[in-house]
């Protein structure tokens, strides 16, 4: 994302001074986070089509039911990544600190799809995967399935027309620079709150 990142290259000793002083703080930090978040999400969530990009996720029943994408943006979740990795040109670690996931499987593979052509159809055969099977009377249950490739990837990318990704990240672009600046003025107000604190002590 364009305006995903910032730099806070003392983030992680803020984070373990507030949980030392007391843990609330970083509770409170971490509902502010998801406050400033929210917009990012509406944006996602605005930005996905109602109506199936593909005919075949018109259907009521099935993983890759477009009805199922309908709020599939879960509640924003603020996290600190401890793995870390180095950002590029850069030797100053990245520090996850909110995650908006948008996890439904119709949406994913629509919104995805051909972003790497290394994998399509790479395979004979898919993997095997979950599958609702219909009886006679009417009842379903689970179980599993797979299927022969024969090109169908490339066709449905060439239906999806657009680059991926084409609905979670323009989505939240919109309202990424705002929210940057909100975060930025979360983590300044929370160095500042532990600087008066610790002056007092």
């Amino acid at each position: 994302m364009a305006y995903g990142v910032l730099t806070f290259t003392e983030y992680q000793s803020l984070i373990r001074t507030m949980r030392q002083i007391n843990p609330e703080l970083v509770r409170a930090l971490r509902k502010r986070y998801r406050q400033i978040a929210r917009p990012v999400v509406s944006g996602i969530k605005g930005n996905i089509p109602s109506t199936a990009p593909l005919s075949g996720m018109v259907t009521k029943v099935g993983r890759l039911s477009w009805s199922r994408t309908m709020n599939q943006s879960k509640d924003v979740k603020s996290v600190v990544i401890r793995e870390r990795r180095k950002a590029p040109r850069t030797s100053i670690p990245i520090v996850g600190i909110v995650q908006a996931r948008a996890v439904a499987a119709p949406l994913a593979l629509a919104d995805m799809s051909g972003r790497s052509g290394a994998h399509i159809n790479a395979r004979s055969v898919t993997r095997e995967y979950d599958y609702t099977y219909h009886k006679a009377n009417g009842q379903t249950y689970i179980g599993k399935r797979k299927h022969r490739i024969n090109g169908q990837g490339r066709i449905m990318i060439a239906r999806l027309a657009s680059k991926a990704s084409r609905y979670v990240y323009p989505g939240a672009e919109r309202a990424l620079p705002e929210a940057k600046i909100q975060m930025e003025a979360a983590v300044n107000d929370a160095v500042q709150q532990i600087n008066q604190m610790l002056r007092r002590a």
